[in-house]
């Protein structure tokens, strides 16, 4: 099921980890390496970091601002990337202090397909049934309004295949808290969804 325009969403993490490594090097060999290796990440996650921006109520124009922003960091400071966390966790981190340091209106974190998917298994084991994934969405919706840093952390977790330590990266914190936090983040998403096994 696709989720957008970007290459990176036919792509599962293990493979986007490959290229990021293999993207990594080119970087740091230099010359035209090191243009194609910033020019494949680009293309990766440009609509990821975009799409980011806009969910936490910047307009096009300032996303596209920022996303170019990041890149610049990224590029500047890839020598100090260590492999212990993916490459797409470490960037994030970029992208949430890029985002913290304008100007943000907070805005409802909206539920992906791919963020379906984990929600109820399968959007295939669902079938036809509109009237599940419908309210499935509706209440990560509802979630989303009262809890939107937890909404906006499960939707990075599973659409980036995050592991806890990519998740403890993006929130800077300890592997303990960060573990506690995300089996909160679920435990207060329950409630608002539980009705919809009744469907």
């Amino acid at each position: 099921m696709a989720l957008n325009s970007s290459l990176v969403d036919y792509m599962d993490s293990k493979q986007r980890a490959q290229l990021d490594l293999q993207d990594i090097a080119l970087i740091k060999k230099g010359g035209a390496a090191r243009e194609r290796g910033i020019s494949n990440l680009f293309k990766r996650y440009y609509q990821l970091f975009y799409q980011y921006y806009r969910k936490e109520g910047f307009n096009e124009a300032n996303a596209e601002d920022l996303v170019q922003e990041v890149f610049v960091k990224v590029i500047k400071n890839i020598g100090t990337f260590k492999a212990s966390c993916s490459l797409s966790s470490w960037m994030y981190v970029i992208v949430k202090n890029t985002g913290y340091s304008k100007y943000r209106k907070k805005t409802e974190t909206l539920v992906d397909d791919e963020t379906l998917e984990f929600l109820v298994g399968s959007t295939e084991a669902c079938g036809d049934n509109e009237q599940l994934i419908d309210c499935v969405k509706e209440g990560f919706n509802s979630y989303a309004k009262k809890n939107n840093e937890r909404a906006q952390l499960l939707s990075l977790v599973v659409s980036n295949g995050w592991s806890t330590a990519d998740a403890a990266l993006f929130l800077e914190r300890t592997l303990g808290a960060t573990r506690e936090y995300l089996s909160q983040c679920r435990k207060k998403l329950k409630p608002f969804i539980a009705h919809c096994q009744e469907i």
